[in-house]
């Protein structure tokens, strides 16, 4: 099983790029999961893909949501940082 997430940071707040609804106030908040040693935006969504052509389409998805604006170098400049995350799980056979 792979899992793709895929986020924005844009004015200090962070942006869910794979869901319609509007960032909360203040944006998604960050945690640590001390006892994994790791960080995570919390309520992100994922989404299960099969194979590349599904997870260009969720990069395509998320790319469309991210914020962008016209600069005098660049008439789509992006105004954030994103991330793509993949997710591979092993899947166990008993």
């Amino acid at each position: 099983m792979v899992r793709c997430s895929y986020l924005e940071v844009y004015n200090e707040m962070v942006r869910d790029l794979l869901t319609s609804k509007g960032a909360p106030a203040g944006g998604l908040p960050c945690k640590e999961d001390v006892a994994a040693g790791r960080f995570f935006v919390k309520d992100l969504t994922d989404k299960v893909v099969d194979n590349e052509h599904q997870m260009a389409a969720v990069v395509t998805e998320g790319m469309a949501r991210r914020a962008v604006g016209k600069t005098d170098m660049n008439a789509e400049s992006s105004r954030s940082h994103s991330i793509f995350t993949v997710v591979s799980a092993k899947v166990l056979k008993c």
